[in-house]
């Protein structure tokens, strides 16, 4: 079984072992409220680290 790994996969693996081993797999879930909550974060933190150089 060859899977393409990405950085989806990598984030995945860090925060939730469980979900990077189904993306590998190929299988998609719904994300929960508080998965929504921790990716937004983090988009804010990085978009605010970006802008202070």
């Amino acid at each position: 079984m060859s899977s393409k790994i990405t950085s989806d996969v990598v984030d995945a693996l860090q925060h939730y072992r469980l979900k990077a081993y189904y993306q590998l797999r190929g299988e998609q879930g719904t994300q929960s409220a508080y998965e929504k909550l921790l990716i937004e974060q983090r988009g804010v933190v990085y978009s605010w680290r970006s802008t202070r150089g």
